[in-house]
């Protein structure tokens, strides 16, 4: 697998990369005192069965990228907003085997399913939609404004340098959304739960409905 392509990376190991992609934005800081606080509100989102496959993964990854460099590759291609040595004081290795860890602490501490008020229908959608996730959390963070002129600019940088396989998987990830989100409430649902700093309304005086379709359209243009 190459340490570079993001496609790869969601595909084989789809909970951390949601994780790292949809909850560590580059303001996470603003809204957490620590990654610890991200871990606990990221896995309440989950019922038991998702926090063990997300354990399942990084037991995989961690015997997989073995080395400081490759953890850190990792998380540079999803494109997060954690840095293990200045956020947690730990290398890139070490900060992962803390969150397995952490992550088998809280299966211990679970005798069974969750609350089956969380929100699995937008975390299955989060889950099929990785690259949408990295666009709203990671692109799309609370000072998006500040270093873009407007959201174009924001397409741009996220787009227009992409293989076109890649823009491909971002077309086919919207369209899934698209077909399975029909209302504004359900847009502005998963918009909430992957966490970020677009309101289509306030920013682009649309619906959110209307900003999913306009993504829709500005990814088929880019094809």
């Amino acid at each position: 697998m190459s340490l570079v392509d993001i496609d790869e990376l969601t595909k084989d190991f789809p909970r951390f990369s949601t994780l790292m992609g949809g909850y560590f934005n580059y303001d996470w800081r603003d809204d957490h005192e620590s990654a610890e606080a991200v871990y606990d509100e990221a896995l309440k989102r989950m019922p038991r069965s998702r926090v063990e496959q997300l354990g399942t993964e990084l037991r995989v990854i961690a015997s997989t990228f073995t080395t400081d460099e490759r953890v850190q590759t990792v998380l540079d291609t999803l494109d997060t907003g954690l840095d293990p040595a200045l956020d947690t004081g730990l290398s890139p290795v070490a900060w992962l085997e803390q969150l397995r860890a952490y992550v088998d602490r809280d299966l211990a501490e679970l005798p069974g399913p969750q609350d089956p008020a969380v929100d699995v229908s937008n975390d299955e959608l989060a889950l099929r939609t990785p690259r949408i996730v990295n666009l709203l959390a990671a692109y799309f963070n609370y000072d998006w404004n500040l270093d873009h002129p407007d959201v174009e600019a924001v397409y741009a940088d996220a787009f227009d340098d992409l293989p076109p396989e890649s823009r491909r998987a971002y077309l086919e990830q919207a369209r899934s959304l698209q077909a399975a989100l029909d209302d504004d409430d359900a847009v502005k649902g998963y918009m909430r739960y992957v966490g970020t700093g677009l309101s289509p309304m306030l920013d682009l005086g649309m619906t959110p409905k209307q900003w999913l379709d306009a993504l829709v359209a500005r990814l088929e243009r880019g094809l």
